[in-house]
């Protein structure tokens, strides 16, 4: 984000159109004028603009946009809401849903077949009589021998977890296509950097959330799709991943060292052998 101005006339820039030719003209114009105002007082104080931004709504955010939906689109999500009815959202901490749960056994298996001529169902035998100081000594020989990487390309982490709307558009190139994203919501909540938590204005900033999403209550029956612009960029989307530790886009993720985490948790092996190969480091 840059100067005020700027942000004004992206908040009523072609976009804004949607509620300034509508009978939520007042109402957007109200709401974004207080949210300015509070935007200035604030930055006054607080110089990091990555944090202010967070009270800025989406229609700020250049590079966000909400496409209409199509009318099967329409039909696809109301089937959907069939189908879960009224159940309540609940909150989606960063958490691995899928991993190798038999690190051990699935790298030893890689490696006898890489250094092998037998099938993988006659290594699946032979495993099974090695003890686990076997495979873990095997383990370490290869690595401390080979330094070869691809073995890793064979293991899969899929994760969920929320995260805003900016950092969502920053990882979608980095993800691309191992990246599953949900409908926008306002039910998994939003964020407070730390720097507005501990200042004088968090009793502000839940206020621009309340005023931001009365606003957003009000014009969606009308405006079922757009009137997302209006939601502050600090709310919540839950997203699922994949990611290999091999893979450059973990690498390259803002939060990869909790990614690391918990990979270290679930599959030390793996962690402990990768970390040899291209220094994981600790934050």
């Amino acid at each position: 984000m840059s100067t005020v101005e700027q942000i004004k006339e992206l908040l009523y820039s072609a976009k804004s159109d949607v509620f300034m030719k509508s009978e939520f003209e007042y109402l957007y114009r109200e709401t974004i004028d207080f949210i300015i105002n509070k935007y200035q007082e604030f930055s006054k104080t607080i110089e990091d603009t990555t944090a202010l931004e967070n009270m800025l709504p989406c229609l700020a955010f250049d590079n966000f946009k909400i496409e209409k939906k199509t009318s099967s689109e329409q039909q696809l999500e109301n089937s959907v809401s069939d189908i879960i009815r009224n159940e309540k959202s609940e909150m989606a901490e960063l958490t691995l849903i899928k991993y190798a749960k038999d690190e051990e056994n699935f790298l030893t298996k890689l490696i006898l077949f890489q250094q092998s001529s037998l099938s993988f169902n006659q290594i699946e035998e032979k495993i099974k009589l090695m003890t686990l100081e076997q495979k873990e000594k095997l383990i370490n020989l290869y690595f401390d021998t080979t330094k070869d990487k691809n073995v890793f390309n064979f293991f899969h982490y899929n994760f969920q977890m929320t995260c805003t709307i900016p950092i969502l558009e920053k990882i979608k190139p980095i993800l691309a296509n191992k990246l599953l994203v949900q409908k926008l919501e306002i039910c998994n909540g939003y964020y407070t950097p730390p720097k507005i938590l501990h200042s004088g204005y968090h009793g502000d900033y839940i206020l621009i959330m309340k005023k931001a999403i009365d606003a957003y209550k009000k014009m969606l029956p009308t405006l079922s799709t757009q009137a997302f612009y209006i939601v502050p960029l600090a709310f919540m989307q839950k997203i699922l991943f994949t990611v290999k530790v091999v893979d450059s886009s973990l690498i390259q993720l803002p939060f990869k060292q909790q990614l690391w985490q918990k990979i270290k948790e679930v599959n030390p092996t793996i962690y402990e052998q990768i970390n040899k190969l291209i220094t994981i480091g600790e934050e």
